[in-house]
């Protein structure tokens, strides 16, 4: 994300969800994996997933949406604006 910031593309946040499946300690070593569910006009939504990298146990899932947005708040279609981008994301 940090690579976007700096080529003028922000993400603000617009949800936030997570289920907690189970509980963990705080010495548990964990793993978080996210990944593109979707990109749809303005919006990727990205869903997360927490396992317990010792147990496998499956710990939380969770998403979040956010919104495509320039170095002025001002949202736009990343499939517009950045074709490139769009098409490494959706494949």
């Amino acid at each position: 994300m940090q690579k976007w910031e700096a080529s003028g593309i922000l993400l603000p946040l617009v949800v936030c969800h997570c289920e907690y499946k189970a509980s963990t300690a705080f010495d548990d070593l964990l793993e978080i994996t996210a990944a593109v569910e979707e990109v749809k006009g303005k919006v990727i939504t990205i869903t997360y997933e927490i396992v317990n990298k010792e147990t496998g146990k499956l710990i939380a899932t969770g998403l979040t949406k956010q919104v495509t947005c320039d170095e002025n708040s001002k949202a736009f279609v990343l499939e517009d604006k950045y074709p490139k981008l769009y098409k490494n994301l959706t494949d």
